[in-house]
């Protein structure tokens, strides 16, 4: 089904589904607000019809009221003439509304006799009687006597021994009340006397209705059910549904063209260019472009296509050299964490170019078809595999054992160089191939790629078209393994520290010993210290062999405790760009109970200048902990004066390449007696490192350097002759 909706007609039907959701979605919340509306009015018009009853009850009773005083008024002149019954009966005749009215009188024997067409509620009540006669005010009461709701006024006629009894309809309201609402009201009387009205429409019951309950002094006389007229929801509805849905297609109508040409036209222009691009790949080509109107799933497809094409290459379905780089690149940092080792293989047919020539395009492009199905079958399943350009291909396989890869480069050439067959016609191609090895030929993706590409140069020279890349610097192998096994060399104490005094000029007491980093064995290492260091921190790898270094020399001290011992630690650019140095150090000397005067820093001048307020943030935290800094090598950096100023240290250690010339080079002493004076002047002490004759030392002296280190003094010691040395002193 998807497939035959092009984007057009799924447009259109997404905007009338629209229009549905909204139509449903308005005709929910119409009868929710008819639901609620009927609600409210039946509410108004039950408060409106209770108020009207009880209007007419009142209006009732005092009609009543009047009645019983005007025939109250007629007795009483009447009995002064003589017999009042008469008068009574006349009334009574003339007023239907009236059920009955008793003039109660007493006789011979004290008896209440009456003369009436009707009987009332008290007429034969006598205890009621005598609470009538006894009550100064007319009481009204209400009973129900002969299918009758009546309403009752009584009370005994003031000056005489009689009572006057007046009764009534209670329900001839009903017929005010039915002229008002202009209702028609039917009348039902139940099994428990109980009167029931109901409003009737056009003679039927009628749909909606509510009770009114008729209530006298805590007495149910009866019940009224009323109806009332709802707001009808499907007429409403049918009112409402043509402009709703008008307004709703215009405002769709203007949504599908906005839909239209903001996005339906333009993908459909892309779908035609993605269709002429990829009818190769689904061998359909008979479309027309104008008639190109795909459906979703067809449209998926030629994405599909172009995103393989974009990936592999055309002929052989290979890998592209996008893809193969950007595997490589995955396959390298994995290797940094598992330590895995990967072959980077390039392959070149040298001799394509002249298949090509004799032979035809055709036939070339069939031998590469070839060529990369077998390069594919001969690989395992989990090795990466691409076409870099017409005649070189790109291998990257994990390495095992270099012996046994060696043979499996071998089997691989073999392999590939076999006869090939294209269309009946035999051909032999000549096949060179260029091999470098992750870490040991390059650090990363590009100089991988490189070492590659010059291996297969050389294979394309030699004699042997398999090379393994061999490097001209035969350090490089050597840097490479010393960086990944410094974690290794660390833990088996392959580093050792030795120790070169730096004594004060004054007295020949020994300040601190400056802790020097050397290997334990010097044999056998082809880069020195200095250059594996270098290498520690250009590769990030210092901040192991720095704690290694503050661990040790604590340990030293601790163990040796010697009055006065104070040892000086080299700090790396990276150290004093470590936020959390601090904190690690203060970690140690609490550890090992050494005294932050116990311990030198030393930075050298260069490494100022990089971030130097980082810098002078991480000096100033160290000197307030009681650490003392000096600066190291100074004069072959570029430290301004005015970050000097401002750094925290309280010595100054001038380079040995200024020092060791001083007797002989006249502008080595102007530079080294300069620099003792300024430091003099920023309040600061001076080491002259690299003093290795009597006439250095002497000349030092004469310019008031504060202290001296060198071969002069003293060669670099081991630790177990730092006692010697303390004991040597101080005898």
């Amino acid at each position: 089904m998807f497939n035959k909706l092009n984007l057009q007609q799924y447009g259109i039907s997404l905007v009338l589904a629209w229009v549905v959701v909204l139509i449903l979605v308005w005709s929910w919340s119409l009868q929710l607000i008819v639901d609620q509306g009927n609600k409210a009015r039946m509410l108004q018009m039950k408060q409106l019809r209770e108020s009207q009853i009880g209007y007419l009850q009142q209006k009732q009773e005092l009609w009543l009221q009047s009645q019983y005083s005007l025939i109250s008024a007629l007795v009483k002149t009447q009995s002064q003439h003589g017999d009042s019954q008469p008068l009574i009966q006349e009334y009574y005749q003339r007023n239907p509304n009236i059920w009955s009215v008793a003039l109660l009188e007493s006789g011979p024997d004290n008896e209440l006799t009456s003369e009436t067409l009707k009987p009332g509620c008290l007429v034969t009540d006598r205890l009621s009687l005598k609470a009538i006669s006894d009550s100064f005010l007319p009481l009204i009461s209400s009973c129900h006597m002969g299918g009758k709701a009546l309403l009752e006024m009584s009370g005994s006629l003031p000056g005489t021994d009689a009572l006057l009894i007046i009764s009534m309809d209670y329900f001839s309201f009903i017929t005010e009340f039915s002229e008002l609402t202009q209702g028609q009201i039917s009348l039902d009387v139940t099994a428990d006397n109980r009167f029931k009205f109901e409003e009737l429409a056009n003679g039927f019951p009628p749909k909606n209705t509510f009770n009114v309950t008729i209530v006298r002094q805590n007495k149910v006389l009866g019940d009224i059910r009323l109806s009332w007229q709802s707001v009808d929801y499907f007429d409403l509805w049918l009112e409402q549904f043509l402009p709703v849905l008008t307004l709703l297609l215009l405002v769709a109508g203007v949504a599908y063209t906005s839909i239209n040409r903001a996005l339906i036209l333009p993908v459909l222009d892309v779908a035609k260019r993605m269709y002429l691009v990829s009818a190769s790949q689904y061998g359909s080509v008979d479309q027309k472009q104008h008639e190109v109107k795909p459906g979703l799933l067809t449209l998926y497809h030629y994405f599909d296509a172009l995103q393989h094409m974009a990936k592999h290459d055309a002929l052989t379905g290979l890998n592209n050299r996008i893809i193969f780089e950007d595997r490589v690149k995955q396959a390298l940092t994995e290797s940094k964490r598992s330590g895995r080792k990967y072959a980077l293989i390039l392959m070149d047919i040298s001799n394509l170019d002249d298949i090509t020539d004799r032979q035809g395009q055709y036939i070339a492009d069939g031998l590469i078809k070839q060529f990369g199905a077998r390069l594919l079958s001969a690989l395992r399943e989990s090795d990466n595999v691409s076409r870099f350009d017409k005649n070189i291909f790109a291998a990257l396989l994990e390495v095992g054992d270099n012996d046994k890869f060696s043979g499996l480069v071998e089997k691989l050439y073999l392999s590939l160089v076999k006869q090939f067959n294209i269309h009946d016609r035999n051909f032999d191609i000549t096949l060179n191939t260029g091999i470098a090895i992750y870490p040991e030929h390059g650090a990363d993706a590009d100089e991988l790629y490189h070492n590659a590409s010059v291996a297969l140069m050389e294979a394309s020279n030699d004699e042997w078209p398999i090379a393994f890349y061999t490097g001209n610097n035969k350090g490089e192998f050597t840097d490479l393994t010393m960086i990944q096994s410094l974690r290794k060399a660390i833990d088996s104490e392959a580093f050792k520290l030795v120790f070169q005094p730096v004594v004060n000029l004054s007295d020949h007491k020994t300040v601190y010993l400056e802790a020097l980093l050397r290997w334990k064995e010097d044999t056998g290492h082809e880069t020195s210290i200095e250059k594996t260091i270098q290498l520690i921190e250009k590769n990030n790898l210092i901040k192991p062999l720095t704690n290694w270094i503050f661990v040790t020399v604590c340990q030293y001290i601790q163990v040796l405790n010697i009055d006065g011992l104070v040892i000086g630690v080299n700090l790396s650019m990276i150290d004093l760009h470590d936020k959390k140095l601090p904190k690690r150090i203060a970690g140690y000397l609490k550890q090992y109970d050494i005294k932050p005067s116990q311990i030198v820093i030393e930075i050298t001048e260069g490494q100022i200048m990089q971030k130097p307020d980082d810098v002078i943030e991480i000096l100033s935290k160290l000197a307030l902990m009681g650490l003392s800094l000096s600066i190291d090598d100074f004069g072959t950096g570029q430290a301004s004066l005015t970050y000097l100023k401002k750094l925290p240290v309280e010595k100054l250690k001038i380079d040995q390449s200024f020092v060791r010339d001083i007797e002989t080079d006249r502008n080595d002493k102007l530079i080294v007696k300069a620099t003792i004076e300024l430091a003099h002047r920023l309040g600061l002490r001076v080491i002259a490192e690299g003093v290795e004759t009597a006439g250095c030392y002497e000349l030092l002296r004469k310019m008031e350097c504060d202290y001296m280190q060198g071969y002069y003094i003293s060669r670099p010691i081991e630790a177990d002759q730092i006692a010697g040395w303390y004991g040597d002193i101080i005898d």
